[in-house]
């Protein structure tokens, strides 16, 4: 009995490292972290961007904070970039961006 749980303990752990490293890798940043990369003055990656699509007015709020702070040239490179995943994927709404 006792091999039979060191065996099984074993080849749980064996396989736990790979499993949490996909896990981690594929997790969509929050809308949080997206806006701090923003604050940051980071170039945002597409799932990224992805976050601010079809934002309520709390998270425009919340990003409003940010988005005065950033120097025009980043808000123009930014929106051209949300313009073009718009044009990529017809689901992405960016329009509460777009208003501010």
């Amino acid at each position: 009995m006792h091999l039979v749980s060191k065996a099984h303990h074993w080849q749980a752990s064996r396989f736990r490292p790979s499993l949490l490293a996909s896990e981690n890798s594929n997790r969509m940043p929050s809308l949080k972290e997206t806006i701090a990369a923003l604050a940051a003055h980071q170039r945002l990656k597409s799932v990224q961007t992805k976050q601010l699509s079809d934002l309520g007015p709390d998270q425009v709020a919340e990003l409003k904070t940010v988005w005065s702070g950033l120097p025009d040239p980043e808000r123009m490179n930014l929106i051209a970039t949300l313009r073009r995943q718009a044009e990529d994927d017809m689901l992405m709404d960016f329009g509460a961006i777009y208003r501010m």
